[in-house]
């Protein structure tokens, strides 16, 4: 009877592992990075996403070596072609020039009209084709625009699309 309730156990334990790795795996979410990335590289271990109005694919963020400044963000989503896409990054904020490499804005491009887009808090672009990949760096706005900076612990990262 008692090896019985042992692999019982081990089954249910081996369930709860199962369950807990495809959750993870199917959030459609990469973290990238220069030590291999992984979720706790994020102050607080998670980054959470909301979307509104179409799919998400996936999220792509890259990271400096010690995993606290975000360096790009790349979002793919479907069913939102010629929509307006906003991403909305939450946490510290881009980094200043007392933080070493200044930035004070968001460069995106992709598959969007006009690009690149900049802005200095939620970019808002048009994608134009489904599915669609746009990618935000940090970036500078004096003179030429330069990509340069980072976001510093980034917690939330919210997208609406809309129609306009």
């Amino acid at each position: 009877m008692r090896n019985i309730l042992q692999i019982v156990g081990g089954v249910a334990a081996a369930g709860v592992i199962a369950a807990g790795t495809t959750a993870l795996t199917g959030s459609g979410t990469v973290f990238g990075g220069l030590n291999g990335g992984t979720a706790t590289q994020f102050v607080g271990g998670t980054v959470q996403q909301t979307i509104t109005g179409a799919t998400v694919d996936n999220v792509v963020y890259l990271n400096d070596a010690t995993g606290t400044k975000t360096t790009s963000i790349a979002v793919t989503v479907s069913g939102a072609t010629n929509k307006y896409l906003t991403l909305t990054p939450g946490g510290t904020g881009l980094s200043t020039i007392g933080d070493g490499t200044a930035a004070d804005e968001w460069a995106c491009t992709g598959a969007i009209t006009g690009g690149p887009i900049y802005h200095a808090s939620a970019p808002k672009v048009q994608l134009t084709s489904s599915p669609a990949t746009v990618t935000c760096v940090p970036s500078l706005a004096s003179g030429p625009h330069q990509t340069q900076g980072w976001y510093k612990g980034l917690t939330t990262l919210d997208m609406a699309v809309t129609n306009s």
